[in-house]
Parts: C-alpha cells; structure tokens; sequence
C-alpha cells in the first residue's frame, strides 16, 4: 500500500521505505501557501495598511518581484524575498523615522535585506499555512527516522555478523584448546608410562 504525502512516497509492507521527494500538485499548492502573500496578509505581517503596502511597493519597485508590480487590473502577489525588502523598509523607519525614500533606496540598492521569520505565515492565522507546516515538518521528521532505522538496521546487521565470526572464531579456539588438552594429556601420559 503506498501513500502520498507532500510528494514523499510511504510504502506500508513489511519494511517501510520512503523516496525522497518527487514534485507534485501538493508541492505546487504548498509552496503558493508557503511562499506568497497578498498585499492584506503583507499590510498584516508589517501592521500597516494596505495603502502603505502599495506605497512601498511603489517605492521599492525595482527590487521586488514581477509578481508584486504586475500590470493594471492583477492582483499583487508577494513573495519572501519581496517580504525581505519590506522587512528593510520596515526596520529603517522603526530605527529612524525621518529616514528619507533617497536612503532606504541606497540601502536596497546595496543588496541589504531584512531577515523574514520563518514562521512568518503563523503571524495572521492561516490555518492552510499552520497545517501545511505542520504536514512538511511532519514529513521531515518520517524522512529522519527512517533514515535512522535504515542505519541503525544496518549497524545491527554488522554486529550480528561481528559476533557470528566472533562465535565461530571462539569455537575454533575452544576446538584447538581441547585438541591442546587432549595432546598435553597424552603426552604426560606417554612420560608417565615410561
């Protein structure tokens, strides 16, 4: 029986194996929850209003993505590296605030960023985004252990094969210690016959 989850293959039989991803319509779906964001959720995440979100976005528009600057009538879409310009943005008017656009643009222009928390898709409580987090950390914690069970198989089977050679190679010596015995016992016997 095979499932699938977020593109990593389980087989449920006698041992259970996983392949390593192989892309799918899930992967799709959870990198959009994942990694995009509309200019509410960003307004959200930065706590400010949706008009700020467009005025950065005007501002800034040189270096975010061609998904947050589309053409008239499409809905902006934003991803984390545009999340990381907002969160520079964000920053340098939380530290100065009559830091001037000249300034934050120079800022940018010299490839500073802000940091994104990674968790950042928790902060307006989507409930798609905390189950898909919670399914990816789920399947990496099924692909750890079954990459523990496959060494810790392995190293059982190199101690049962460690203590089979030791166990033959213990009979052998107890095989020659008899055959050692039996010969000094003939020997003394051969003396004391004489």
């Amino acid at each position: 029986m095979a499932l699938m989850l977020g593109g990593v293959f389980v087989f449920a039989d006698a041992k259970l194996t996983v392949s390593r991803h192989v892309p799918t319509r899930l992967d799709v779906w959870h990198n959009q929850i994942m990694d995009t964001f509309s200019s509410t959720q960003v307004a959200e995440i930065f706590g400010v209003t949706d008009t700020t979100i467009r005025r950065w976005t005007k501002h800034c528009n040189e270096f975010l993505s061609p998904t947050a600057t589309p053409p008239d009538g499409t809905q902006r879409i934003y991803t984390r590296d545009d999340l990381a310009v907002f969160t520079q943005v964000a920053n340098m008017k939380a530290e100065q605030s009559k830091v001037g656009w000249p300034t934050i643009l120079a800022t940018l222009a010299n490839g500073d960023r802000g940091d994104v928390p990674e968790n950042v898709a928790l902060t307006f409580g989507d409930e798609d985004r905390r189950n898909a987090l919670q399914v990816n950390a789920l399947m990496e914690q099924v692909a750890d252990l079954h990459d523990q069970v496959i060494r810790l198989e392995t190293e059982s089977k190199m101690e049962r094969e460690r203590r089979i050679e030791a166990e033959t190679d213990l009979e052998k010596v107890r095989d020659e210690l008899a055959i050692a015995r039996f010969q000094l016992r003939t020997l003394k016997d051969r003396k004391s016959d004489k």
